[in-house]
């Protein structure tokens, strides 16, 4: 699923909050890149079968409507995808209130800690006419899990998105990204192709290189990880954010915690990423050898055993690098077509793009498909 890139918060722990019947719900958002916005992505911790739901996007001052969503008359359990009547433009940099209004008493999933900060209006709102201007309302604790889908008819069906953090450069038909160093923000970029855990296996590969530090990350995300940091409430390696990173000391990093897997590596080397979204479990190998997820012991994709647990949720999920914490000039470089990886996917699995890399001219050959 090509798209143009997701801009979102996902808590850390997930808990239900409520916003009552006839009332709206937003929760700031800071737009990491400019971009279209055509699609709100709410998630909800059980399905409500009868209601009547818009989702809404304000500005800054949680004032003026800026765009919403037709009248939705039920909501799945955990992903939803709700298309925006009109696309709206965002601009780097400004924020956002993202949220909804609904006819119901409606459980989402939110936070109550370290999330961005809400704003919830609490009954006599109406779902056919969305407030314009919001008058009145409170500030809340609770951050709802969420994002926004930008527009991504442009984009060539594989590579990075262009979502990626402020400081990161894409180049190589955007298979290459270049991190900054000097800087303690966090930057990330991801894949433009998606993929919903439920059905298929995947596979893709990243190439270390650069200069690696221990906060390095390769892997994948959620589509609501957010690739920079952009303040309070927005740590984008872990602390608010379903992931799965190998990181270059053989760690994995998830959302709950740390397993050692002894695989290392260094610049110049091939991570291998397999993701059955079957089984939401994930592998990672290097330079074409043995698959480790859950422990230190070796797995086996093909047969299904030995991976790492991803979230079962049926939030997109993309290939991802991160610099973590700590930046450093790291390169890496995304090989997810059939004519760019280096070695076989594992039986059964597919390469993760559908696409067709461009026969690039020789200079750039040398970057994309040859290590070293």
């Amino acid at each position: 699923m090509p798209t143009g890139g997701f801009l979102g918060y996902a808590p850390a722990t997930r808990g239900t909050g409520n916003a009552g019947a006839n009332s709206i719900f937003l929760t700031s958002l800071v737009a990491q890149r400019s971009g279209s916005a055509v699609t709100l992505l709410l998630d909800a911790p059980s399905a409500t079968a009868s209601t009547t739901f818009k989702a809404l996007i304000y500005d800054s001052a949680h004032s003026v409507l800026l765009a919403s969503s037709a009248q939705v008359n039920a909501i799945g359990a955990n992903y939803n995808r709700i298309a925006l009547t009109t696309p709206l433009s965002l601009v780097a940099g400004t924020t956002y209130y993202i949220g909804y209004v609904c006819s119901t008493s409606l459980p989402v999933t939110t936070s109550a800690s370290g999330g961005p900060s809400s704003w919830l209006v609490s009954g006599g709102q109406s779902v056919a006419s969305p407030a314009n201007p919001l008058v009145g309302g409170a500030i809340n604790a609770n951050s709802l899990m969420m994002a926004l889908e930008l527009d991504g008819t442009s984009a060539a069906g594989f590579g990075y998105s262009l979502d990626q953090g402020s400081g990161v450069t894409l180049s190589a038909s955007n298979t290459v990204a270049t991190y900054p160093g000097g800087t303690t923000a966090r930057q990330g970029a991801r894949s433009v192709v998606t993929k919903v855990s439920g059905t298929g296996k995947w596979y893709a590969e990243v190439i270390a290189g650069g200069t690696l530090n221990s906060n390095v990350g390769i892997g994948i995300t959620t589509a609501n990880w957010p690739t920079g940091d952009a303040g309070a409430g927005w740590a984008g390696t872990t602390a608010h954010s379903y992931v799965s990173f190998l990181l270059p000391t053989g760690t994995l990093q998830g959302a709950a915690g740390t397993t050692a897997l002894g695989l290392t590596y260094v610049s110049g080397d091939v991570i291998g990423v397999a993701y059955d979204a079957t089984a939401n479990l994930v592998w990672f190998n290097k330079n074409g050898g043995s698959f480790f997820g859950a422990s230190s012991t070796a797995g086996n994709p093909a047969a299904g055993t030995g991976g790492a647990a991803f979230q079962g949720t049926q939030w997109p999920v993309t290939v991802a690098g991160s610099t973590g914490a700590t930046a450093t000039a790291a390169v890496l470089t995304l090989r997810d077509t059939a004519g760019a990886l280096q070695y076989t996917p594992p039986s059964g699995f597919t390469v993760w793009s559908p696409a067709t890399y461009p026969a690039p001219a020789a200079a750039l050959r040398r970057r994309v498909m040859v290590v070293g």
